[in-house]
């Protein structure tokens, strides 16, 4: 359970990408805000470029880190999957071998990194629309449903939950083909999902379990850090933690915020890609 913690700290250059990664919402929006406020001391701001215009270039250099991180994430992680592996033993053989990953992470290619993000998004969008649309559709058509098939309403809404719950059950799946194949066609395949649950069903329950763990973890350390940065409180009659009403206020405090969930979120990039990346043997590659 530790291992996908720490894994990239074993990695050779994870500073550099680290450092690399942090630093790419400042090469975008640092050029960014020197070029507005320059455009605005001279009063050219909205003369240069038609205001429609003008805000579709400043909302797409504002989005392009993110798209930046999201394509490093599977380009990581579809190195995680391609892992090269050795087997090591103790000194003394106990009759134990253990299995090391080997990964390298990705060459740094940002344009890559950013088409491969727009990619993603593409990707996502087939698979979840079509999953939100078959559950919508069913969700308010259980009576005419029911009355087609001969089933009763309580019927009908049991399967409609299986078959909520098998959809979701195949996303990870989907998703790691996707990262496998780098096809946006690819998180629709199937037949490769359910192969990959049925053929390593205990490793499968085992990454859900690991995901909804390091979720938890994830969100208690946001919530840790908006604690020390003075934006939340703990509720002791309500039972859990609530944003100050003035945090608006406190400018300084969600600078500090944004800075630590920044980087927290880049830690756990790293996290999250082995998980996915893990999720089938290195031989299924």
């Amino acid at each position: 359970m530790l291992e996908p913690f720490i894994w990239m700290f074993k990695t050779g250059n994870f500073k550099m990408h680290f450092l690399q990664l942090f630093s790419i919402v400042f090469i975008f929006w640092i050029p960014l805000a020197i070029l507005l406020l320059v455009l605005n001391q001279l009063g050219l701001l909205y003369d240069l470029i038609p205001g429609f215009l003008f805000k579709i270039a400043v909302f797409i250099v504002i989005i392009l880190p993110f798209l930046a991180l999201n394509g490093y994430f599977w380009v990581l992680t579809e190195n995680i999957i391609s892992r090269d592996t050795e087997i090591a033993s103790s000194s003394v053989f106990n009759g134990k071998l253990n299995t090391i990953n080997k990964i390298s992470l990705p060459d740094w290619n940002l344009s890559k990194f950013i088409w491969r993000g727009i990619a993603s998004i593409v990707a996502s969008i087939i698979l979840y629309l079509p999953i939100y649309l078959i559950i919508s559709v069913l969700n308010v058509s259980v009576t005419s449903i029911s009355n087609f098939w001969g089933f009763s309403i309580s019927q009908v809404e049991i399967l409609f939950k299986v078959s909520v719950i098998i959809a979701y059950l195949l996303i990870p799946a989907l998703l790691w083909n996707y990262a496998r194949r780098d096809s946006i066609v690819a998180v629709l395949n199937i037949p490769k999902a359910v192969y990959i649950i049925t053929e390593y069903p205990l490793r499968y329950i085992r990454y859900i379990i690991s995901y909804v763990l390091v979720s938890i973890i994830h969100s208690l350390i946001v919530i840790f850090i908006a604690v020390i940065c003075g934006l939340a409180e703990y509720q002791t009659i309500a039972g859990g933690y609530s944003i100050l009403h003035d945090s608006v206020t406190k400018v300084f405090p969600l600078i500090l915020f944004a800075f630590g969930i920044y980087i927290v979120s880049l830690y756990f990039l790293f996290v999250y890609s082995y998980l996915l990346g893990t999720l089938a043997p290195e031989c299924e590659s």
